[in-house]
């Protein structure tokens, strides 16, 4: 987290308020004295640690700006996404092009992102720039707070809350439009720390998914297009899994959700029971 502040730092347009949404005094490092930053505590989880935060801006704010704590932003994102917002009333959401990310891999470092970020050469920002999405990417994503009133990230969704960033999207969508602007952009480095077991994360692949399609968040193409990725994703890859992904955890979650649907008892709670 030390890495992600040092880049929000560097902002040409500096935020009125950072946020460090935690579970406790141990999860937040020292805070640099040039930074108007607060630490917020609440329950474990990625749904409650953004409400926490949500609540805590109230109407405080025009727009809100979540970074995962290992997103490193370009120097001009935030100068970038407030000519975004002021120049576009219609839209309610923005999220940067990923100039590189980790996720699928072993990850990145913050030096690392530093030279990818000194080969980003974005284009002046324009509408021509920006892009209509059905949804953002969590690690990087901006919202109109006035779209977001009565808004608020699914908490049924536990832990690492796969998937909490299209449910809270598609709900926002309904009031305006949602971009990605190739504008401004980030490295994502895709840490693997912290991050949620094979089994529960295989659950989820298959609980958050349903879930959210019964909320009508998610259309149901993209559900089971979703869901078939990444369960032949882990069938295939468990012969030889990457070192930095538990596959055959993933797919016994896999197999648990399905056992748990037929047997009508499939939540996204349940991963609280599993290891």
């Amino acid at each position: 987290m030390v890495g992600a502040l040092q880049f929000i730092r560097e902002q040409t347009r500096q935020p009125d308020q950072v946020y460090i949404s935690a579970t406790g005094p141990a999860d937040v490092p020292p805070i640099p004295s040039d930074l108007p930053v607060k630490a917020l505590f609440g329950p474990k989880g990625l749904c409650f640690q953004r409400n926490t935060a949500l609540d805590a801006i109230g109407n405080g704010a025009d727009i809100v700006v979540f970074f995962d704590d290992d997103f490193a932003p370009w120097s001009g994102y935030l100068e970038t996404l407030e000519k975004i917002f002021s120049a576009s009333p219609e839209v309610v959401g923005v999220t940067g092009c990923i100039v590189a990310d980790g996720i699928g891999g072993p990850g990145y470092t913050f030096d690392d992102a530093r030279k990818f970020l000194a080969a980003f050469n974005p284009p002046a920002w324009g509408p021509e720039a920006d892009k209509q999405l059905p949804g953002l990417y969590g690690c990087n994503m901006a919202y109109r707070l006035s779209a977001a009133e009565g808004i608020r990230f699914d908490e049924a969704l536990p832990l690492y809350a796969w998937q909490e960033d299209v449910d809270f999207a598609a709900q926002i969508a309904r009031r305006g439009s949602l971009v990605i602007s190739n504008a401004l952009g980030g490295v994502h480095l895709g840490v693997k720390r912290a991050r949620t077991p094979g089994v529960p994360m295989g659950y989820s692949q298959i609980a958050n998914v349903l879930f959210l399609r019964r909320k009508k968040t998610i259309s149901f193409a993209q559900a089971y297009k979703l869901m078939g990725k990444n369960v032949a994703a882990n069938l295939v890859r468990s012969l030889k899994p990457e070192p930095w992904c538990d596959r055959r955890g993933r797919l016994a979650g896999n197999m648990l959700a399905l056992r748990d649907l037929l047997g009508g008892t499939l939540h996204p709670g349940n991963i609280l029971k599993l290891k």
